[in-house]
């Protein structure tokens, strides 16, 4: 475990949790950007005009501890908007479906996930093979919610009950312990649907310091680490009896959005202008889109639900901040606030400061109440990446 992680409370037997249903809807449209970091806001959000972008008249204050980010929306969260318009990746729909769902493969949108076949096939993969995107660069993908390793391992424990021995020291506390199985399997489904490209993926890391993934082509110097932060949040998650897994499914799109650095971070990485990803200008007009879905899917749970959900991203932002934090969860959010979508002078990838007073308004595409979690976890995390298919 890396020296910054802090100790953890483990429960001793997990149980199994009521899962949701399945969903439909959604297409897309091929859009092209300048590789160029000052171009203004060159993103896939620019297609539709519904989503409300924050205010640039504010800017950050490194040491704010909380935010008075208007959150009234979560008391209408139930509703949807009539003037619903499509994004990069969506046909005008109102709902997503991952039928529908450019940045998947034909293969992968008709079957609905990544690796689905992984806890029955004892040697196969939890990794998905990279490919070529829209864009031109090919791709591979980032498990945002569980490791590789992670569900290896509980691959391993779904058939034989116990948590097996592993070198890994996070995985320390929770060897020899019992999981339900039903659990294991709802966990895995969730992990498989939390998929990043790794062409655009910059991981926060402890003490602000920022890590580029294996495939971006930014250095990963601080790789290990970031992702045991990640290993933490969601072991953690899966050994609270408490937390069912519609939450879980929540916590793992806040979880993605808060790993994926922001821009300001992102930009202190001296390698930064080699990322891969052909679009930088959408960088942080991704983790706002992202953070607006999240925070929609957040406002069905239930108030024990949404503190559960906090509870878990609050040790998440203690670790990846040093003593003077500059990154901080929302006061009654799962994520930190929007932040501005703007490229800073002289920066490669879009984002700036924290935007204290824009009202986090509904995403432009919604997803059915009762879909399944694997589906709510794909909708969640499809703002990272691109397209491949028309």
């Amino acid at each position: 475990m890396s020296s910054t992680s802090k100790k953890r409370t483990w429960s001793t037997m997990v149980r199994a949790s009521d899962q949701p249903s399945d969903v439909r809807g959604r297409k897309s449209a091929k859009h092209k950007h300048k590789h160029t970091a000052n171009s203004g806001i060159n993103t896939r959000l620019s297609s539709f005009n519904s989503l409300v972008l924050p205010n640039t008249n504010v800017v950050s204050n490194r040491n704010i501890t909380h935010t008075n980010v208007n959150t009234n929306f979560i008391a209408n969260s139930n509703t949807t908007n009539s003037n619903l318009v499509s994004n990069r990746n969506l046909t005008p729909k109102t709902l997503y479906s991952s039928r529908n769902d450019k940045t998947l493969t034909k293969s992968q949108a008709k079957k609905g996930a990544f690796r689905g076949d992984f806890l029955k096939k004892k040697n196969s993969s939890f990794r998905s093979a990279s490919n070529k995107t829209l864009d031109g660069h090919r791709s591979g993908y980032h498990e945002s919610f569980l490791t590789t390793d992670t569900a290896v391992n509980l691959r391993k424990t779904h058939k034989t009950g116990k948590f097996p021995e592993t070198n890994r020291k996070v995985y320390a506390p929770i060897i020899g312990k019992e999981i339900d199985r039903d659990r294991i399997k709802a966990f895995i489904d969730i992990a498989d649907g939390s998929r990043t490209d790794t062409a655009q993926t910059v991981l926060s890391g402890p003490n602000n310091k920022a890590a580029g993934h294996s495939g971006s082509n930014v250095s990963t110097v601080g790789q290990s680490r970031s992702h045991d932060l990640i290993r933490n949040v969601g072991m953690d998650a899966l050994m609270d009896t408490d937390l069912n897994v519609t939450e879980a499914v929540v916590l793992s799109g806040a979880l993605t959005v808060s790993s994926m650095a922001p821009g300001v971070e992102a930009n202190k990485l001296k390698s930064i202008n080699k990322l891969k990803s052909s679009s930088p200008q959408e960088h942080e007009p991704s983790r706002n889109m992202a953070k607006k879905r999240v925070f929609s899917e957040f406002g069905k749970l239930s108030a024990g639900g949404r503190a559960r959900v906090r509870k878990h991203m609050k040790p998440y932002f203690k670790s990846i901040n040093d003593d003077i934090p500059t990154r901080f969860l929302g006061k009654g959010m799962p994520t930190s606030p929007l932040r501005k979508p703007e490229t800073h002078p002289n920066s490669f990838v879009s984002g700036m400061g924290y935007d204290l007073t824009s009202e986090m308004s509904p995403p432009s595409i919604t997803i059915a109440k009762n879909a399944k979690p694997k589906e709510k976890a794909l909708y969640l995390t499809q703002p990272f990446r691109a397209n491949r298919r028309k």
